[in-house]
């Protein structure tokens, strides 16, 4: 089945090569410039104006929605509405303002190129089989993440790295886990995780990295950053949360529900849903569950708990079927769940073109109860071996 598995990613890989430089050819032109030659504007312009903004001293104006439409504008070259804004804390300008020092393209090359090698590594740790970076650049959520030029690599890099050390070095772990911070709506489930559990260390780790990113991003960009970013954070809510135009490109329990004209329901269902995840999440590394099991398991709770998610964070989703791909290839899991490991991932691909949909909350659920399965019959299995011996 692996062989098969790993020959289809390639063919995937390739035809999504394939397409792309047939759209170029056809065009004559990438996808990332018009067809008067400026600068189409992708999810990557605002990261690379915020670098630029940064650069400049004017990183707390970036939080301005007027000023860094005005900037953003300027460089495309535009009188048009852009519509994206700088909404990440200070602590990612501290990666964007380096790069933004070369020109747009390269920067945009060295973007793809450097977090796509984080991406590659984390698929490379949860998984170390020949074929697992193929299945997963594959995947529908990857591919979103390369063509808007997002971050969706950084997120998922930072998961299964800081996972992959978590039990080796789990201070180390806990801190690269603690950068995730830079996305603080999808790594907030993580420290409630590690409370509940009693994994101190890992907490430590966690506390440290992220306070020690933003304490150095407050006195490299200047503490009004995280000032302009906190009065921010009301107006981003505000614009995810109540725009029907935004929430229609989200894949989460309440932007589904709300979009279906239910927002009363959309809440309190998106509530039950996050607190379940986090708690079977935290009985997984409370009852030290193997690796393959609680890593996922904690990827997945950190998705459902975010209100708002779009196609290009479902890629950590991609990281956390490796993971649990892991405990299968160890026998633990039948060939009917290994099927729907590996579909798992490409479901979120498939609401990237319906819309609002309950696929990506979904794909992660799977894989929650996925995991939470595979440790209990695992544990109970070692219950039963342990019970022989004594006989």
């Amino acid at each position: 089945m692996w062989p098969a598995l790993r020959l289809a990613a390639w063919a995937v890989c390739c035809l999504y090569a394939g397409t792309v430089a047939a759209a170029w050819q056809a065009n004559g032109h990438p996808w990332f410039l018009s067809s008067t030659g400026t600068f189409v504007p992708l999810d990557f312009s605002a990261l690379y104006v915020a670098g630029l903004m940064a650069l400049a001293g004017e990183a707390a104006t970036a939080y301005r929605p007027d000023a860094f439409e005005a900037a953003l504008a300027a460089f495309l070259d535009t009188t048009s509405h852009v519509g994206l804004r700088w909404l990440n804390p200070p602590i990612l300008l501290l990666v964007l303002a380096p790069m933004a020092t070369l020109p747009y393209v390269p920067a945009l090359s060295v973007w793809l190129a450097a977090t796509g090698a984080m991406f590659a590594m984390a698929m490379r740790l949860a998984l170390p089989r020949s074929g697992a970076m193929a299945l997963g650049f594959a995947a529908p959520p990857t591919i979103s993440n390369v063509l808007n030029g997002q971050n969706g690599y950084v997120s998922a890099g930072l998961f299964g790295i800081g996972l992959a050390l978590i039990d080796r070095r789990p201070m180390l772990g806990g801190a690269l886990l603690g950068l995730l911070t830079y996305k603080p709506h999808l790594s907030a489930a993580i420290p409630v995780v590690f409370v509940l559990a009693g994994r101190r260390d890992s907490l430590m780790g966690f506390t440290i990295g992220a306070a020690a990113t933003a304490a150095l991003s407050a006195a490299i960009l200047g503490f009004d950053s995280w000032g302009a970013f906190i009065q921010s954070v009301g107006g981003t809510a505000d614009r995810f949360l109540g725009a029907s135009d935004e929430r229609a490109r989200m894949l989460t329990v309440y932007a589904a529900l709300s979009t279906s004209g239910y927002p009363s329901l959309a809440i309190a269902l998106h509530v039950a849903v996050a607190a379940a995840g986090i708690l079977a999440a935290a009985c997984l590394w409370r009852i030290d569950a193997p690796l393959a099991f609680q890593a996922p398991a904690l990827i997945a709770a950190c998705y459902l708990v975010t209100p708002y998610a779009f196609g290009h964070d479902a890629a950590i989703l991609v990281v956390a079927a490796a993971f649990l791909s892991r405990a299968a290839l160890s026998g633990h899991l039948r060939t009917p769940e290994v099927v729907l490991i590996i579909a798992a991932p490409i479901l979120p691909g498939v609401g990237l073109f319906v819309g609002p949909t309950l696929l990506g909350p979904f794909a992660a659920i799977l894989l929650l109860v996925l995991a939470f399965r595979g440790a209990m019959a695992r544990r109970q299995e070692t219950y039963a071996a342990a019970g022989k011996a004594k006989a």
